[in-house]
C-alpha cells in the first residue's frame, strides 16, 4: 500500500484536523479525516477526483466553522 497523501491541515483551538488520501488499488481512493492524528471518518471513492471533491466540501464546511489553514 502506498503512503497517505496529505491534502490539507486545519487548526482551531489547538486542535489539528487533517485530510489525507490513500490509494486502495482496485477498490479506489480513500479520503480520510483525522483529528490530532486520530482517525475520525473516511470514505472510499472509485475515482481520485471524487475523493478530492468530497475533501474540498469538508474543508469549506470546517472553514465556515472557524478552522483555519496551517
Amino acid at each position: 500500500m502506498l503512503p497517505a497523501e496529505a491534502l490539507w491541515t486545519l487548526t482551531k483551538d489547538g486542535k489539528r484536523f487533517t485530510c489525507e488520501l490513500r490509494s486502495r488499488g482496485k477498490y479506489g481512493w480513500e479520503c480520510r479525516f483525522l483529528e490530532d492524528e486520530e482517525f475520525l471518518d473516511g470514505r472510499v471513492f472509485a475515482m481520485r477526483s471524487q475523493a478530492i471533491e468530497w475533501a474540498d466540501l469538508e474543508r469549506a464546511e470546517h472553514e465556515g466553522e472557524g478552522w483555519t489553514a496551517c
